[in-house]
């Protein structure tokens, strides 16, 4: 009984020590960023690097949310930037848009359309569907019912997937398919691999996000605003200008510090299956990113590595 006293009073003691630490050191402003979930490999290191001036007196909070949450969260002020769709149940938020990305299909590594170098809509008549419910994703959904439309498809799913990981679990357990955005292949396991779609692929936006009526520290709504244009720059090195990913067609990487037959985002799809891992590099200045992006330089926001 006594060592049970004795343990809470060490514990109390030590909440009393962290309690005064924090009181004497100067408070922090906190800024929220929230990604779709699996695109923070793509940006949060871009982001960081942005934003290391503020990072001695700031702490970045990181939400991995739907669409929707995200727009909710930016809407009621829990979120400050947000990297999402253009969300059309969302007043007061301003969308600028980054990149679009084309939807690629997904299959288990032993499916028959797995040998296939690009898959036609036609393919897809007959598997079973992997696809996302309106409420949580309904930019997707509506690009992908339009893509159905105009193929002569029908895409209506089989099974829903009220995330992007239960997808992937689903393709990897039904044997079925499912017609994703690009960033998808950032979270896939090695049972699982992409295809690209046969001829012009549907498009789908990302979206940064923020709400004028922010009410975040000065630096960081400033950040907010100037930010945009930097992260549009960044994003050249991941969707090219024609809308065809640098992974999927093998390019060489225009702001990448390693060699193209290292970089996962230039080989070729067909050389990619493992998990991709994102390591930061040395963080660029402003300048930098802007003028490696203008230039096809030798600036870096992030070395991708398997």
């Amino acid at each position: 009984m006594f060592l049970d006293h004795a343990r809470i009073a060490l514990l109390q003691i030590e909440a009393a020590r962290e309690a005064a630490r924090r009181a004497a050191a100067p408070a922090k402003a906190t800024f929220a960023l929230g990604f779709l979930t699996g695109y923070e490999m793509d940006w949060l290191p871009a982001v960081m690097a942005l934003l290391r001036d503020e990072l001695p007196s700031t702490e970045v909070v990181i939400h991995s949310q739907s669409s929707p949450e995200l727009a909710a969260g930016l809407m009621r002020g829990a979120i400050d930037l947000a990297f999402l769709r253009h969300e059309k149940k969302a007043p007061g938020i301003v969308f600028r848009l980054l990149r679009k990305e084309p939807l690629i299909v997904l299959m288990p590594s032993g499916h028959r359309l797995a040998k296939s170098d690009a898959v036609r809509p036609q393919d897809n008549v007959g598997e079973v569907l992997i696809g996302v419910p309106m409420r949580n994703a309904p930019a997707l959904r509506e690009v992908t019912d339009r893509y159905g439309a105009r193929v002569g498809v029908d895409l209506t799913p089989t099974h829903e997937a009220d995330n992007l990981s239960m997808a992937i679990s689903l393709v990897a357990s039904t044997g079925g398919v499912a017609l994703l955005p690009l960033y998808a292949r950032n979270l896939l396991p090695p049972s699982v691999v992409s295809r690209p779609l046969a001829g012009a692929p549907p498009m789908i936006d990302l979206s940064l996000g923020y709400n004028e009526a922010n009410t975040s520290p000065a630096k960081s709504r400033a950040w907010i605003r100037n930010t945009s244009p930097s992260l549009s720059r960044v994003s050249s090195h991941v969707i090219g200008s024609d809308g065809n990913s640098a992974m999927m067609s093998g390019r060489s990487c225009p702001t990448s510090q390693i060699s193209a037959p290292s970089c996962v985002r230039c080989r070729p799809a067909s050389a990619r299956m493992r998990r991709t891992m994102v390591r930061p590099s040395a963080p660029p200045s402003w300048a930098s990113l802007g003028s490696a992006a203008n230039s096809g330089g030798k600036a870096s926001t992030a070395a991708l590595v398997t």
